[in-house]
């Protein structure tokens, strides 16, 4: 199980990849060298919140790019201190209940 600091680390990786330009899971998985899997799932997720959002999809094959919430969070996970950050200060009402269900 990771702590908050390696989950927040994790979360900037995968944000800072995205936030280059249009990207698929693949390209995140090769730049990142994280598993599959965990990019796959936090593709579903993050879309889930309004953090990424599909430009483009056909068949399995999608590619995704960064919201402005998902900016605003990047950008404040990035800020050089251990304040834990909650992501319901961007996300909408309605993505939260979404992405909790």
């Amino acid at each position: 199980m990771s702590t908050p600091m390696e989950s927040k680390k994790l979360l900037i990786k995968l944000l800072d990849v995205i936030a280059t330009g249009p990207v698929s899971p693949s390209d995140v998985v090769t730049k990142t060298g994280l598993p599959r899997y965990i990019v796959l799932a936090s593709f579903h997720i993050l879309e889930a919140l309004g953090i990424v959002k599909l430009i483009y999809g056909r068949g399995t094959y999608k590619v995704y790019v960064l919201s402005e919430v998902g900016m605003q969070v990047l950008n404040n996970l990035k800020k050089d201190n251990d304040e834990p950050v909650f992501l319901t200060e961007y996300i909408s009402e309605d993505a939260q209940e979404a992405a909790t269900a």
